[in-house]
């Protein structure tokens, strides 16, 4: 059962709104983590100790990278909507 956005966050009660939110987020960082633990053991096994310490260098970077394109795109997504409702109000002001 797929809910309505506007139904949702307008009937949901906050903490269980919270969670339905927050879900998918913690499930893909959960997913990103679990991907670098075991990139890490297969890296330290095939490779050695110093290809394990560049990729544990690399790690904070590549998150720092993920955290920015998801700050980007979910502020992108909000103002596209507040475009969206600025330009429907301005062709309703036209067509009346």
């Amino acid at each position: 059962m797929k809910a309505d956005s506007k139904t949702m966050f307008s009937t949901l009660p906050p903490w269980r709104l919270f969670f339905a939110v927050a879900l998918p987020g913690m499930v893909s960082m959960f997913a990103m983590s679990i991907y670098s633990i075991i990139e890490g053991v297969f890296i330290g096994q095939r490779l050695g100790e110093e290809a394990f310490a560049a990729v544990n260098i690399a790690i904070p970077l590549v998150m720092i990278n993920f955290s920015i394109a998801d700050l980007v795109g979910v502020g992108a997504s909000v103002l596209a909507l507040a475009l969206g409702l600025i330009l429907i109000k301005c062709a309703l002001r036209k067509q009346a």
